[in-house]
């Protein structure tokens, strides 16, 4: 009887919406030969705060302007915020 094999140990889900690869790509463009991943996973956790703290901003300027849809301009003032 042939031996069954084991399945693949299954890794952790990625919580991030980000996508990795082009995070990678900006970090080898800026002079790193090599990027280890949790070093992608630290850059794209902070950008995705800082991505969620800037829309709520931007959101705060629109609902004070009472219009519904975010426009550039507002995200640019959320940065300043």
């Amino acid at each position: 009887m042939a031996k069954k094999k084991k399945a693949a140990p299954k890794r952790a889900a990625s919580k991030t919406r980000l996508a990795l690869a082009p995070v990678r790509e900006l970090m080898k463009d800026a002079g790193a030969d090599l990027v280890a991943k949790d070093a992608i996973m630290t850059v794209v956790e902070h950008l995705e705060a800082t991505i969620k703290k800037v829309s709520k901003n931007a959101l705060e300027l629109v609902k004070l302007s009472k219009r519904k849809k975010v426009t550039g301009a507002d995200v640019a003032k959320a940065f300043t915020m």
